[in-house]
């Protein structure tokens, strides 16, 4: 499967993913990352609850495609997630 989808927020951006307990939106710290987690269609609905549950504001699932799977969890590149209409966001430390 080559489609999944990604977290998105007007505000904060795409969900970039999570490390030692915090999470990263490319809108707020992408901290040098050009590739978003992705969900496979199964579980993305329990990942946005899941990620968002403790945020306010509005969250939707924006599906994107070309996938790719390293070490257990999909990714999707900055560049396919402006082909699906999400905003660049900027990937320098």
């Amino acid at each position: 499967m080559n489609k999944g989808y990604v977290i998105f927020n007007n505000e904060m951006g795409v969900f970039l993913g999570h490390c030692m307990g915090m999470g990263f939106w490319s809108a707020l710290d992408a901290v040098g990352q050009d590739e978003a987690v992705a969900f496979l269609p199964d579980e993305a609905t329990q990942a946005i609850t899941d990620i968002t549950s403790n945020l306010d504001g509005t969250f939707e699932l924006k599906e994107v495609d070309n996938l790719k799977y390293i070490n257990g969890t999909h990714y999707v590149s900055m560049e396919d997630c402006i082909k699906s209409g999400i905003p660049a966001w900027d990937a320098t430390i």
